[in-house]
């Protein structure tokens, strides 16, 4: 009886680690987005703002690089301090930030909230 629970208890878990591994995929596809997508959207932003190639790269550089030393300090915090208590200290505010905008009838609005 104990090994036909030992198995099923098995098959069980190995359900869960694909599981957990693809919600840990979609995470990360989920979050790469905002980094691809600033290749996208930097185009119509640099045309709207009259910006020429060396400002755009300058915009462009900026933010993948202060994305990378975001990810050094993030890590080093996270190993201080410990992944589970970073993760729930970070999602709150991260999923906070967008309400402002939510309130923001106008672009001057946005600017104020800003």
């Amino acid at each position: 009886m104990s090994g036909g629970l030992r198995v099923e208890a098995a098959g069980v878990l190995g359900k869960k680690k694909y599981l957990l591994f693809a919600l840990l995929f979609m995470g990360w596809i989920i979050d790469s987005l905002g980094l691809f997508g600033m290749n996208i959207v930097i185009i119509p932003i640099s045309k709207e703002l009259n910006l020429n190639e060396s400002q755009t790269g300058l915009i462009l550089s900026s933010f993948f690089l202060s994305s990378a030393l975001m990810t050094l300090i993030a890590g080093w915090v996270s190993d201080r301090f410990g992944s589970r208590k970073i993760v729930i200290a970070s999602i709150y505010p991260s999923s906070q930030q967008p309400l402002p905008f939510t309130w923001a009838g106008e672009a001057f609005s946005i600017s104020q909230v800003e």
